[in-house]
């Protein structure tokens, strides 16, 4: 081997051992209960559906305690969108793979993301994790793929450590997450089964209860898991299905659909 290629290898190895020492650094740290962290397409931009959240949360009144971070990747195409939220003080952007992108997906109390996080991401007790994707596939995904397997296998990380998976009908819910990556009887979170709220603030429907109480309090989020959009195994004693229930409409059956509030939740 040459003198440039053990060179070229000492570097690499070198790089892999400070990310994994910031990430160690990082998962010391305490959780950080009201920060947001959101990643969209590997750090594309401030795009899709973690957007459309994102947006519409720091508008509500009643979420204004909470504090939010945008990953980014290295490209000065998000120039325009850090100086439309210069000003606002509970905004922030990290770069992907930086120690502070590694601080802060390691603290951020809620993460958001519409792909995946990187292999060297492990969910820490006290954190949520809700996972949007970006569409309802009508291709080959998961096992279906040649190698599906092996291509697959940081998706299924990604969605096992989920708290919540986003689906945007039916299809999706039970043909992609159910069958084609095999989380059917293995996913331990809850599907939210409310469509999506689309890549621009103009184009989103509203937060709907479920979401909206999942950057809430437990209390919150006990009462919301009662509406069918939040997926559950019927008879489970903790939400945990990839099939929907059957049972009543949640505008019948939700307490927090009542007549009064039912138009404004999209669960009804």
């Amino acid at each position: 081997m040459s003198a440039a290629s053990k060179a070229k290898r000492t570097m690499k190895r070198a790089r892999t051992a400070l990310r994994f020492e910031q990430i160690a650094r990082a998962r010391r740290l305490p959780v950080e209960a009201d920060t947001v962290l959101y990643e969209s397409f590997a750090g594309s931009g401030v795009l899709d559906n973690p957007e459309a959240i994102f947006r519409e949360i720091l508008a509500s009144p009643d979420l204004a305690h909470l504090r939010h971070v945008w990953a980014l990747d290295k490209s000065s195409a998000h120039d325009a969108v850090r100086r439309e939220f210069q000003s606002d003080r509970r905004v922030r952007f990290v770069e992907r793979e930086s120690a502070d992108y590694w601080k802060a997906l390691s603290t951020s109390g809620t993460l958001v993301n519409n792909a995946t996080f990187p292999v060297q991401f492990g969910k820490r007790p006290g954190q949520v994790y809700l996972n949007t994707w970006h569409g309802t596939p009508l291709k080959a995904m998961g096992y279906d793929m040649p190698d599906g397997a092996r291509e697959s296998a940081n998706t299924i990380r990604n969605f096992v450590q989920a708290d919540y998976l986003l689906a945007q009908n039916a299809f999706m819910a039970e043909q992609m997450y159910g069958r084609a990556y095999k989380l059917d009887g293995v996913f331990r979170g809850t599907v939210i089964r409310e469509g999506y709220r689309g890549s621009t603030a103009s184009g989103s429907r509203p937060t709907t209860s479920c979401e909206r109480a999942m950057l809430s309090t437990p209390a919150a989020w006990a009462s919301a898991a009662a509406a069918s959009c939040c997926t559950r195994r019927p008879g489970a004693a903790t939400p945990s299905a990839i099939r929907p229930t059957t049972s009543k409409p949640s505008c019948e059956r939700s307490p927090i659909c009542s007549s009064a509030s039912a138009t404004s939740t999209s669960c009804c």
